[in-house]
């Protein structure tokens, strides 16, 4: 089976485009094991991110991406999907030239680095841009929901919180997939595929380079996959509303309740013969006591609930503290 990909040499000019090669072919190029390519030729969207290290290159499966580098040429492999191709034009763009940078300007970092942090930075920005749009679905759904609570609009906000239920699994399987690189020094040391080249691979424990860039984006990737406070805001407003509607119960049936209070002064008095009904002034009289006791019974019930409400019903006020309690916690861990 042929897969197709593009390839980048040492001073980041794009040598090939869709070259089609075979299993074989990238078997014996890269000296790799048949069971590595899995991932680069499959015909669905890569769901658990990897990066592999071997020991004439790296293979990074991760989102939209999937790259062999070497130490003097990066291959990119076509993804699927329309999107996914888009965002490969948009990162071979990039990788081109972050690969031409030298010297100073790449930061001492060897050819196979710089090749690699191209890659997490598009896949980082493949991510906030996600996050981006559904923050923006979700802003726009909050805003027209303040006004105006239908059946279609509890619809569209539960499809919102699982889209974020997804986007949040896949930024952390990233964030995962970083950490797990992070914690074995084997790997790490066997990613300077410029110092084995010249002759000179690191031992275990000499991966400041790597570890350092590594850390700061899974540091990135934990912060877009924290998204958590936003579902637990969605789920508050809807608790929010349904706490409304009890209390709107509530009203009604305290309401109903003096109501039938003073109908049933009105079936006492027109089911007992007492005489009064003679007098002229019997009916204006029954009728406003029957009035009073409505009254009296309703406000004393509605009086009884607002001492029992010790929180507002409205979700402003508990949309407003839950943003208070989340830029107290963001507060906290930039000052840790």
């Amino acid at each position: 089976m042929d897969v197709r990909c593009t390839t980048l040499d040492a001073k980041g000019t794009v040598t090939t485009t869709a070259t089609h090669l075979s299993k074989s072919e990238l078997c014996s190029k890269y000296q790799i094991q048949p069971r590595d390519l899995r991932k680069l030729d499959s015909g669905v969207p890569t769901v658990v991110p990897t990066i592999l290290s071997r020991k004439h290159c790296i293979i990074l499966t991760m989102l939209h991406l999937r790259v062999v580098i070497t130490a003097k040429e990066v291959t990119i492999f076509d993804s699927v999907g329309s999107e996914d191709s888009w965002l490969k034009g948009v990162f071979v763009w990039s990788a081109e030239h972050s690969l031409k940078a030298t010297g100073k300007a790449a930061h001492g970092l060897p050819y196979e680095f710089r090749a690699l942090e191209a890659c997490l930075i598009s896949v980082v920005a493949a991510l906030e841009n996600d996050l981006s749009n559904i923050r923006s679905h979700v802003i726009e759904l909050l805003g027209v929901m303040e006004d105006h609570i239908d059946r279609d609009n509890l619809r569209l906000m539960l499809q919102y919180s699982r889209k974020l239920s997804i986007f949040q699994k896949r930024a952390a399987l990233v964030q995962e997939c970083l950490d797990e690189l992070l914690a074995n020094d084997d790997d790490l040391a066997a990613m300077y595929l410029t110092s084995k080249l010249q002759g000179k691979p690191r031992a275990p424990d000499e991966h400041e380079e790597i570890e350092l860039l590594l850390e700061s984006f899974s540091k990135q990737c934990e912060e877009i996959a924290n998204v958590r406070h936003t579902e637990d805001i969605i789920e508050l407003i809807l608790d929010a509303n349904r706490n409304s509607l009890l209390g709107l119960d509530l009203r009604v049936s305290i309401a109903t309740l003096g109501l039938t209070a003073g109908a049933m002064i009105a079936a006492l008095f027109g089911m007992l013969t007492s005489h009064l009904e003679s007098t002229p002034y019997s009916f204006p009289v029954v009728t406003l006591f029957a009035f009073a006791s409505a009254g009296l019974v309703t406000g004393f019930g509605l009086r009884k609930l607002r001492r029992l409400r010790k929180i507002g019903l409205g979700w402003r006020e508990e949309l407003r503290a839950a943003g208070d309690r989340w830029a107290a916690k963001k507060r906290s861990k930039r000052r840790d």
